[in-house]
């Protein structure tokens, strides 16, 4: 029997929740809208069903439990209401929230979004990270469907992050379980080395580019596809980061004569893995630098551009020793720069104005201490942006059968980015979605958005070459056209998928090899 059915509308939840609409489910559960007659208000209810997914919830309260003394308003943060039974199910309740991210992109056409919306938005989640940091919590599974809206008619719009379901402490940090969602996994998670909170800033950073270009950024099926496109758009991985993970060898061959002591595999060389290079990337960027251009040529020049693109490459570091902390991040030019919209720097930030500004339930750990759907387009662009001379980056990249991407070097940067700036300074679910396993898309109930919100993919139909003349720049670019019904959906799931294949092969191994 479908969730749905166990828990229809008008049906009673535990002793006072009477249930107003169904949001949606997933492998881990449902989430319900419900009505509190303890307190008269309307709230998210995620009911845990199964033994398993009972565990999980109970983990999951002991994180939210441990952020409990935070101000979920300040901090950009879910308000966790408690929990109760109902029968065998837990139920957690959380303050209800408007719609997801990803939905308020999507009732937006990913089109992506103004650059100052882009620096409010970033600006919030940075500092829901900081207080994450605070708390020593890794979140482990940021996406835009587990960052919600708290209210799409507010200006400036405030979000909050949800779904702590695969939250882990920093200090009992476990490769083995499950985190992340592809497209937004880190390298050293795809790679199954040591990893920190600096996993949350690498996918702020790709989070970041989706709020700016309206898509992901890499959006790839299964883990060996997301190593790919990286290295394409940002240069080989670090040796030393390659050396510090137990699935390299699966992805990576050594090499003997070479400055690099690791090269990509041949995608006909990896298991459960195809080249997918072309078919499922809206974008290709030669360099994380021309992310500007790309900017340009979709919303306009901004003389903030320079900034956000050099964030971005802060925060996706390939080292993450070397990624931006928080603190960083918030002080970091973007935010703190004069901007004409305004003519002042908005949203410079240290910690002892943070500390006095925050509520008193609002803790804070000393710097020092710190260590950091409406109507939907039947058109998507594919713009490329890649220099037609590709340089030997330790892989082969992309045979395409077009090669339509000829960029003069005036106009894009010609190398991949190997390296980043170095930072100097000191090391300073809810409205819940539950994760939408090989789900249906669910219909918004009337007055609220679907807390579930499946990502839509692309299929290639059609193909044409077109030529933009931009500041006296000619940029070569391919426009491909896409069916929005597809399976993006799929890429998230896969990475679930694909972290249950390699454990057991990695088990085959162990007791067979």
């Amino acid at each position: 029997m479908s969730m749905r059915k166990l828990f229809p509308v008008g049906a009673t939840l535990g002793p006072s929740h009477r249930i107003e609409a169904f949001l949606g489910e997933g492998a881990f559960g449902c989430v319900i809208k419900c009505f509190n007659s303890e307190t008269n208000l309307s709230e998210a209810v995620k009911v845990a069903t199964g033994q398993e997914t009972v565990q999980q919830a109970t983990a999951e309260m002991n994180i939210l439990r441990s952020l409990s003394h935070l101000d979920a308003d300040s901090c950009h943060i879910v308000k966790f209401n408690g929990h109760f039974l109902h029968k065998k199910d837990i139920c957690l309740k959380f303050e209800l929230l408007d719609q997801s991210l990803h939905e308020y992109l999507r009732d937006r056409h990913f089109q992506g979004l103004p650059l100052l919306q882009v620096r409010t938005v970033l600006h919030q989640l940075a500092t829901a990270l900081l207080h994450l940091q605070s708390a020593e919590v890794i979140h482990a599974d940021l996406k835009p469907q587990n960052i919600m809206v708290v209210n799409r008619q507010d200006d400036p719009i405030q979000v909050k992050i949800i779904d702590f379901g695969f939250a882990q402490p920093t200090s009992e940090t476990n490769s083995d379980t499950y985190v992340q969602s592809l497209p937004y996994t880190a390298p050293e998670v795809l790679l199954d080395a040591p990893f920190n909170e600096a996993i949350d800033m690498w996918t702020l950073g790709l989070i970041a580019v989706e709020l700016a270009v309206g898509r992901p950024l890499y959006p790839a099926p299964d883990p060996y596809n997301m190593l790919k496109y990286i290295i394409s758009t940002q240069g080989q991985i670090p040796d030393d980061v390659l050396d510090r993970g137990s699935l390299t060898e699966e992805y990576f061959q050594p090499q003997d004569n070479s400055k690099q002591r690791w090269a990509l595999r041949k995608p006909e060389e990896v298991f459960f893995s195809e080249d997918s290079s072309v078919h499922n990337r809206y974008y290709f960027l030669r360099s994380l630098d021309d992310l500007e251009a790309l900017m340009t040529h979709l919303s306009g020049s901004h003389p903030d551009q320079p900034h956000f693109v050099d964030l971005v490459k802060r925060m996706l570091h390939l080292d993450a020793d070397q990624r931006i902390k928080p603190m960083e991040a918030l002080n970091h030019p973007f935010f703190t720069a004069i901007h004409p919209e305004t003519n002042q720097g908005v949203v410079g930030v240290n910690m002892e104005d943070l500390q006095a500004s925050e509520q008193p339930s609002c803790s804070l750990v000393a710097a020092s201490e710190i260590v950091p759907i409406s109507e939907q387009m039947s058109a998507i662009p594919l713009v490329v942006l890649l220099n037609n001379d590709k340089d030997d980056i330790s892989m082969e990249v992309s045979n395409q059968p077009d090669q339509p991407f000829i960029a003069p070097a005036d106009s894009l940067s010609s190398e991949p980015d190997t390296s980043h700036d170095s930072i100097d300074n000191q090391q300073t679910r809810e409205q819940l979605s539950c994760r939408n396993e090989a789900t249906p898309e669910i219909a918004p109930s009337s007055d609220l958005e679907s807390v579930i919100s499946l990502t839509l993919g692309l299929h290639s139909n059609t193909r044409e070459e077109a030529v933009l003349e931009q500041s006296n720049k000619h940029v070569s670019i391919e426009i491909a056209e896409h069916s929005d019904a597809s399976d993006e959906d799929q890429v998230e799931n896969g990475g679930c998928f694909w972290h249950i294949i390699r454990k057991v092969i990695d088990a085959f191994h162990y007791y067979f090899c």
